[in-house]
């Protein structure tokens, strides 16, 4: 989500001040898309919403703040997703479970030179009342804007998470634990050791090890009773392997006496944490109803939680065809939080791979970079050999710094020739021609070599990389991140720490990964301007894609490393951002989990929201009582930081 929250919502170099409502002046600047004036505020109703703003200076960027809320109704409706474009262009991608105040930047080319701006709001999910509990409302309401306000100079960064009590939410959810779960990097384990595939799960490491450890509490299962709570056990790998097709144990087999521990605590739910993988592939869904099918729960009290977004939406498509069973499927990129929580510990000085600091890269600003580009890559996959194949054929690879496997890796993984020959074929045919000419001589060039040969290492906490080296960060100015996965279904997005160690690394990226992964990203609040290459996130056709950060690295050759280094310098407040951002992300997507999961688990505030469902929206939020019957924790406006 796109999670920004702000100090200071007014009297920042305000060029234009927008209030909306009774008593504001918002009314000059709508154009379609909206309803009437409310106290504080206006909805944006239907699919889409317009403004048109005539008032503001020419030739400079601007900074665009909001403050807005959304229609919805848990379980029925739970977010309110919403892209904003500025003169046709997007600037801003996220949703919304909640009231907060987002922050987004349109660059003076956008913004054009005394050229009015226009400002459009996609927003699918605008659903009338009516059509979630007894209602005569029949307006199709997305999101409420109460605030907006553009100026020149960009908000203050600092991001304050709101207290649970504020929130009128408990202050944690249960996690239940055999008595004698085993202790695995750090955490407890339910079923560990019972099949190489089951580990420990990666929500419960991120929870012992970051923020994300307010909303979650454990117990074992002899204290419980009928408690609500969830069970959870850690997967990896895939259904094919949890149902025995590689030779694994059936996972319905390796977790004994689950349907007992089931019948002994009614206010149990399995959480089948499978946060660590992606779930790619057309068969991923049937293959896990399968495996469901086989466990002696019912359905319905199964949960399954996922990283990759695309699943869950899938998942949920399905719901109207009565095609899979009563399991639920709650996406949330925990993988990215993860993956910030492990950079964290980089940020303490003392130890050899220390995360290089705003301030340092600051003042190496009079020194040049030997290299224009980064690019770690460990496993052969398809679209790293296509890498290493554009990097040859524009005569870039003098000019990067990369590790990069050879055809004879020996790890586990098999180089991707077949799939990279089948992406080759699909590009425009001068292209293909001119990066089959350089095939051999790339690939005889590997392995690229960093400080150890990738060919000869195994799992992952072999390879020199994952201890994320610093000097090759300030040996260059822009990472080529080549995310676990290019390919996938409209909506997969798996975004892993392999871009976070750009983001860490404070540079600049090029992404060679899913289409919407920068969206995504901008969803959670981080800024992914892209000074070569623009448009390539855009592309779902992996073909066009492709073609897209070709010519990107093209864009980067052509450009001088003193040029680049004056292009890196003037990023240097956005890089800062999102350096300091990431370490935001595990509060803020443990907080979406809290409430994803909460729901899931019917504990008293959501019981209390499902008995006043017409009430339910941030303005008007009911009193709940508290999970003990005391008193009721007090409503809040979720904007404001404490």
């Amino acid at each position: 989500m796109g999670h920004h929250m702000l100090d200071g919502a007014r009297g920042h170099d305000s060029v234009q001040d927008i209030q909306f409502g009774l008593v504001g002046n918002a009314q000059p600047f709508l154009t379609d898309g909206w309803s009437t004036d409310e106290d504080g505020f206006i909805w944006m109703i239907g699919g889409e919403s317009g403004m048109r703003i005539e008032t503001l200076p020419a030739g400079s960027d601007l900074w665009l703040r909001i403050t807005l809320f959304p229609h919805i109704l848990p379980p029925l409706l739970v977010t309110q997703p919403f892209t904003i474009y500025a003169n046709g262009h997007q600037i801003y991608s996220g949703s919304l479970d909640r009231e907060e105040e987002i922050a987004c930047r349109i660059s003076a080319d956008v913004a054009g030179r005394g050229v009015p701006l226009e400002l459009r709001v996609v927003h699918p999910h605008g659903t009338p009342p009516s059509a979630l509990a007894p209602s005569q409302d029949g307006r199709a309401l997305a999101i409420a804007i109460r605030h907006m306000i553009f100026s020149t100079e960009p908000p203050p960064r600092r991001w304050r998470a709101p207290t649970l009590e504020a929130l009128g939410l408990p202050e944690q959810i249960d996690f239940a634990f055999l008595d004698d779960a085993v202790v695995a990097e750090g955490v407890p384990a339910n079923f560990k050791g019972n099949a190489d595939y089951i580990q420990a799960s990666l929500l419960m490491k991120a929870a012992q090890f970051s923020a994300i450890g307010r909303y979650f509490g454990e117990r074992r299962l002899s204290g419980l009773g009928d408690d609500a709570a969830y069970f959870p056990v850690g997967l990896w790998a895939s259904p094919h392997s949890w149902l025995g097709r590689d030779g694994a144990p059936i996972l319905a087999e390796v977790m004994p006496d689950l349907g007992g521990i089931f019948a002994r605590h009614a206010g149990l739910k399995l959480l089948l944490d499978y946060s660590s993988e992606a779930g790619l592939g057309a068969e991923f869904l049937p293959a896990l109803d399968e495996v469901i099918s086989l466990l002696s729960v019912d359905p319905s009290r199964i949960v399954v939680l996922v990283s990759n977004r695309g699943v869950a939406a899938r998942h949920r498509a399905r719901a109207n065809t009565g095609a899979h069973l009563a399991y639920q499927i709650v996406g949330c990129d925990l993988r990215l939080a993860f993956s910030a929580v492990e950079f964290a510990r980089h940020r303490w000085y003392g130890r050899p791979d220390v995360l290089i600091s705003p301030t340092e890269i600051a003042a190496k600003r009079g020194t040049l970079r030997s290299h224009k580009i980064l690019s770690l890559n460990r496993r052969p996959r398809w679209h790293r050999l296509m890498l290493a194949m554009m990097l040859g054929q524009i005569k870039l690879r003098g000019d990067t710094i990369a590790s990069m496997p050879s055809l004879a890796f020996a790890g586990d993984w098999h180089p991707e020739t077949v799939d990279l020959d089948n992406h080759l074929a699909t590009l425009p045919q001068a292209m293909q021609a001119a990066l089959q000419k350089v095939r051999d001589a790339s690939f005889a060039s590997l392995p690229w070599v960093i400080d150890v040969n990738l060919d000869n290492t195994g799992r992952n906490a072999e390879f020199a990389y994952d201890q994320h080296p610093r000097e090759p960060y300030l040996q260059s100015y822009l990472s080529v991140v080549t995310e676990s996965y290019f390919e996938g279904a409209p909506g997969d997005v798996f975004i892993t720490e392999k871009t976070c160690k750009a983001i860490a690394g404070m540079q600049p990226f090029l992404l060679f990964g899913q289409s919407g992964t920068l969206a995504a990203l901008r969803g959670h609040g981080f800024e992914t301007p892209t000074p070569f290459g623009a448009g390539y996130d855009e592309e779902p056709d992996a073909a066009a894609r492709l073609v897209a950060l070709h010519k990107g690295l093209s864009e980067i050759a052509a450009v001088s490393i003193g040029d680049l280094h004056s292009i890196y310098y003037d990023m240097l407040p956005v890089l800062r951002h999102n350096f300091e951002r990431l370490f935001d992300i595990p509060e803020i997507i443990g907080r979406q989990l809290h409430i994803a999961l909460l729901t899931q688990l019917e504990t008293a505030p959501y019981r209390c929201r499902q008995a006043n469902p017409s009430a339910f929206h941030p303005a008007t939020r009911p009193r709940c009582p508290s999970p003990s019957g005391g008193p009721s924790n007090p409503s809040s406006t979720l904007n404001t930081a404490e």
